[in-house]
């Protein structure tokens, strides 16, 4: 597997520096009334639930002799790499547009079985969903999502459910509708430069925050929109990945 298993470990790192650094949000949900203004400047920086396909050749041929193939949900799980772009867009802590970056790198798409915890108790979701990037965890336009996620230890233990996701007909799409941030676990964050610091942080991803897309056997084309909990930092994340 290509990418590094971050859906826990990452994650938890992710999740200690933010409670230090990422928690001084004004709300969890995105400024609705908020217009973007064209960006004038700009930095791009590069790292280097059924379908049905017919397989039949039109006369009733074909590999599957005129039979259709279905594809489930469970046919998706696997892994989906390929480049990504993170738009991100700064303002001030009032409000007013700052500028534009612009990141570029190899990100991946992990589709499995909803999270389940020892209990039995299990997300809320028909899949689990991660995205990240496949290294420079720690880089400025890095982002981590996942849609479900367990947490605790032997003697306590919660399920968290951070998204609302579905998949029908080759579309899938989600919203984030929590990020649980007064349990202090959050594990969907943003890489941002913070103004207050000087320094590269992770941000926590605002609920309203939505996924949307393509995804079937061989390939993902994923867009997530939205922003950062401060309200620093509105989003566009693209993801073009074939499966591993």
């Amino acid at each position: 597997m290509k990418i590094q298993h971050f859906s826990l470990a990452i994650f938890c790192t992710i999740t200690v520096a933010a409670l230090f650094f990422g928690g001084c949000s004004k709300d969890d949900n995105l400024f609705t009334n908020e217009i973007d203004p064209v960006a004038t400047d700009t930095t791009t920086i590069v790292d280097t639930t059924t379908v049905n396909i017919d397989t039949t050749d039109g006369n009733g041929g074909g590999n599957n002799g005129g039979h259709t193939h279905t594809t489930t949900i469970k046919d998706l799980h696997g892994e989906y790499c390929g480049p990504a772009t993170c738009e991100m867009r700064y303002y001030d802590a009032w409000g007013n547009y700052q500028y534009q970056k612009t990141f570029e790198y190899k990100a991946c798409l992990i589709i499995g079985d909803p999270a389940t915890m020892s209990s039995g108790e299990e997300e809320d979701n028909p899949f689990n969903l991660i995205i990240g990037p496949e290294t420079g965890h720690g880089l400025e336009g890095r982002l981590f999502l996942t849609s479900g996620q367990g947490v605790g230890n032997t003697q306590v233990q919660a399920m968290m459910n951070y998204w609302q996701v579905d998949w029908q007909d080759g579309e899938i799409s989600g919203e984030l509708t929590d990020t649980h941030s007064s349990q202090a676990s959050i594990f969907n964050t943003l890489q941002a430069y913070d103004q207050w610091t000087g320094i590269t942080l992770p941000k926590y991803v605002a609920t309203e925050t939505t996924l949307e897309g393509t995804l079937d056997e061989e390939r993902a084309d994923i867009r997530v929109k939205g922003g950062t909990t401060d309200g620093i930092v509105r989003f566009t994340f693209t993801l073009d990945a074939l499966r591993d």
